[in-house]
Parts: C-alpha cells; sequence; structure tokens
C-alpha cells in the first residue's frame, strides 16, 4: 500500500459571493478537486464552479 499525503482545508465563509473571499480563498477554491459543501450551500458554491466544473467533485 502507497501513502498518500492529502490536505483539507476546511475553510467558513460568511457570504454566498465568490467575489467577496480573499483572493488567497478564490484561488484555493479553483486549484481544488474534491470540495465537500453542506446541502443548504451546495447550488450557490455549484455555480461558482460553473465554468471548471469538469474537473471538481462537489460532494453535500
Amino acid at each position: 500500500m502507497t501513502e498518500k499525503k492529502r490536505k483539507i482545508h476546511v475553510i467558513g465563509i460568511n457570504s454566498y459571493k465568490f467575489e467577496d473571499l480573499p483572493l488567497k480563498l478564490q484561488n484555493l477554491f479553483l486549484d481544488t478537486v474534491s470540495i465537500a459543501v453542506p446541502n443548504s450551500y451546495f447550488e450557490k458554491i455549484k455555480a461558482w464552479s460553473q465554468n471548471n466544473l469538469e474537473k471538481k467533485e462537489i460532494i453535500f
């Protein structure tokens, strides 16, 4: 079995607007493949990645 090093980032947001996130968090979101969000945020977060959705797995 090969050991893999992975990171988990937990981010609290206070807005549904992607543009309101600090640039560092915007870039983290854009570079991330798998994203877990609460069901109540699912549609809003999904809209953030409309252009990049093919490389994202959004889990609620």
